[in-house]
């Protein structure tokens, strides 16, 4: 129990530290306090847990906000998924991928880059075939049926490209991190 202590401790400085600017990180992107606050709750139930990723403590701010980032864009896809068309889901997520991020911290801009880099590797590994049909729904925001039309391709054929290809994203990404500038 004496080890775990020091790393308590680490973490309750980091909240103390970088709490409050966390939850302003995740209230601006989510719009609701409520779900900002329990975001911000599990940023630190999955880094207390993973605890043992972070291998430079100086890191941790960056750690932290990545980790919230990524809790913050599942969120708001399972939250999309739920309550959103098909159409309305390609603007969202196409606008997701080009936020201004004038108002992100130099550190935030750094990681948006190398995601940004990390995704454009994805989309060049797909096939040539959910490559496009990402290209062209997620990244042009064109509708589906735009698709269908300029591709050949059947409706369903469109969906099952677009699925495909953003299930395929999602996978890759999933336990991505920031390079360690530290």
């Amino acid at each position: 129990m004496a080890e775990t202590q020091p790393h308590i401790d680490m973490w309750r400085t980091a909240y103390e530290e970088y709490g409050s600017d966390l939850l302003a990180f995740l209230q601006h992107r989510v719009k609701s306090r409520h779900d900002a606050e329990d975001l911000l709750q599990e940023t630190f139930v999955r880094v207390i847990r993973n605890g043992s990723k972070l291998r430079d403590p100086k890191r941790c701010r960056s750690y932290l906000f990545s980790t919230a980032h990524n809790l913050m864009v599942n969120f708001v896809t399972r939250k999309r998924e739920s309550t959103m068309s098909r159409d309305e889901d390609v603007e969202f997520f196409t606008a997701t991928l080009m936020l201004d991020d004038t108002s992100e911290s130099p550190e935030e801009q750094t990681t948006r880059r190398e995601l940004e880099t990390r995704l454009k590797e994805i989309v060049g590994e797909m096939t040539p075939a959910h490559r496009q049909a990402f290209e062209m729904a997620v990244l042009q925001g064109k509708p589906y049926k735009e698709i269908a039309e300029q591709t050949g391709w059947s409706l369903s054929q469109v969906k099952i490209n677009v699925y495909r290809a953003r299930k395929t994203a999602s996978e890759a990404l999933r336990d991505w991190q920031p390079e360690d500038r530290g």
